[in-house]
């Protein structure tokens, strides 16, 4: 068949398939060498050098022993495996992707293994340089464990991904690309709920967890207005509204009541699942939270045709962009107990401002790094989805010029937080959060860019409405 007869837009999806395609390896070759190096550099802080002569470090080597995992330990311990998968992963992609056969990544996963199993003995074996770091044959072996999850993870689900992404891209409706990234925001809300896999394995445990009030089945209305009870609200709510969406637009001809009661069971089994993992909260109260944010999403999917010629105003989104700006301002400084103005206070404050990333994160445990990291990337992420939905509904794309422009932005609006914090104790201001506040907005950015990107891209505002009523006709 020549390239004539072929249509024009499946020989463009053809091109665009083997432009990804060809650019993956790299790609996951640049993420398992940035994975590799931030494991290293993570696993040094908070870089308190501290020499030893040969003869005292050989001692300490040898004498590097294997604890007892107690419950209280068993989430960091645990997070000593998850760290090591995402580099296991990239590496094996770099090596399989694109290739029709498996037997080079046969050849190649026990060097991948190799590799990484001396990346992790070393950090453990150089800590012993870099007090309070513990060093603990557990975590060597926890190491290993997450290199041999991460190539299988590869193995099993990793071509796959590939192919999803491909079919991702090759959508033409931004829709259906939607569609995609609600089902994908439903399984990262699934593994954030078991996340850190620290599952009770006893009666006492149970018991003790239950102690600790981490389980709530009374709905106490005093506690609703406390500012950890309405963070915990949304976040339940949160986690269940991709559901919502995904399930609002899977098709027409659904019944409300079986849609809502639907709903309703995934966000109970979604508090379920928690009451088992002894760092998660479960309760009554975030069960009910969790069923009003997949009504929303539901509701908000299936009533486009009320709100879309509203949403599809440039100007909206930009009021949402600034609104949200504000909103980020006063939900990082909230918590201020008194406002410092002169004496030596801001001077201490600001002597202390200018660290090490992720210095000030390794003074918390494992598990609350990354849900504090998370939580801040994600912040920053809407902030670039609003961006960026205020660019496309302008102009049918996502343009440069706009996407470094509100980089700049999200990072004067971290400068202007992180700025604050140093008056507003016991706030802790750190001036590498900057960067991670526009890792999320580029995150974000992109994210909407690849939803709609060029399929959004519009010549005249009567074809884009006649094909926006089609779509919406369609669902």
């Amino acid at each position: 068949m020549s390239e004539q007869s072929v249509p024009k837009n499946e020989r463009q999806s053809s091109k665009l398939e083997t432009r990804i395609t060809s650019r993956l390896p790299s790609i996951f070759l640049v993420l398992g060498i940035c994975a590799t190096l931030m494991l290293v550099y993570a696993s040094l802080v908070p870089l308190n050098y501290v020499p030893l002569s040969p003869k005292e470090t050989y001692l300490r080597w040898k004498k590097i022993p294997w604890n007892d995992i107690s419950l209280y330990s068993r989430s960091d311990w645990i997070a000593n495996a998850l760290v090591v998968i995402p580099s296991a992963f990239f590496l094996a992609g770099a090596v399989d992707c694109g290739r029709r056969s498996r037997w080079f990544l046969i050849f190649a996963s026990p060097l991948i293994l190799l590799f990484l199993a001396a990346i992790v003995l070393g950090i453990e074996l150089v800590q012993v340089w870099f007090p309070p770091r513990t060093v603990s044959q557990n975590d060597i072996f926890a190491g290993w464990c997450g290199a041999v999850i991460g190539v299988a993870t590869w193995f099993v689900f990793g071509r796959s991904m590939v192919w999803s992404l491909e079919k991702f891209v090759d959508l033409a409706s931004p829709q259906d690309r939607f569609r995609w990234v609600a089902g994908a925001l439903c399984i990262a809300s699934l593994l954030y709920t078991v996340y850190p896999f620290d599952f009770v394995v006893s009666r006492a445990e149970f018991l003790e967890k239950y102690n600790l009030g981490r389980l709530r089945f009374d709905v106490d209305g005093s506690s609703m207005l406390r500012l950890e009870t309405l963070k915990a609200l949304v976040v339940a709510a949160v986690k269940v509204f991709p559901f919502g969406i995904f399930w609002g637009l899977a098709g027409k001809g659904q019944k409300i009541f079986f849609s809502l009661s639907f709903l309703a069971v995934i966000a109970i089994a979604l508090e379920l699942i928690q009451i088992p993992i002894y760092t998660k909260y479960a309760s009554t109260a975030e069960a009910i939270a969790g069923i009003v944010g997949g009504w929303a999403g539901w509701c908000i999917a299936r009533s486009q045709r009320l709100w879309w010629r509203w949403m599809d105003r440039s100007w909206v989104w930009v009021v949402a962009w600034l609104s949200w700006s504000t909103l980020l301002i006063l939900a990082f400084n909230l918590r201020y107990d008194t406002v410092l103005t002169s004496g030596e206070a801001p001077q201490e404050r600001w002597k202390s401002f200018f660290v090490p990333p992720l210095l000030r994160y390794y003074y918390t445990s494992e598990y609350s790094a990354f849900s504090n990291l998370a939580g801040k990337i994600g912040m920053f992420a809407i902030l670039g989805v609003f961006w960026g939905l205020a660019g496309w509904t302008k102009s049918g794309r996502c343009s440069s010029a706009r996407f470094w422009f509100g980089l700049v932005w999200a990072i004067m609006l971290g400068m202007v937080i992180e700025v604050m914090q140093v008056y507003l104790p016991p706030m802790i201001a750190d001036a590498s959060d900057v960067g991670i506040y526009g890792v999320g907005y580029v995150f974000g950015y992109v994210a909407i860019a690849l939803v709609f990107g060029e399929s959004g891209k519009r010549t005249t505002n009567s074809t884009n409405n006649t094909n926006k009523n089609l779509e919406l006709n369609n669902l």
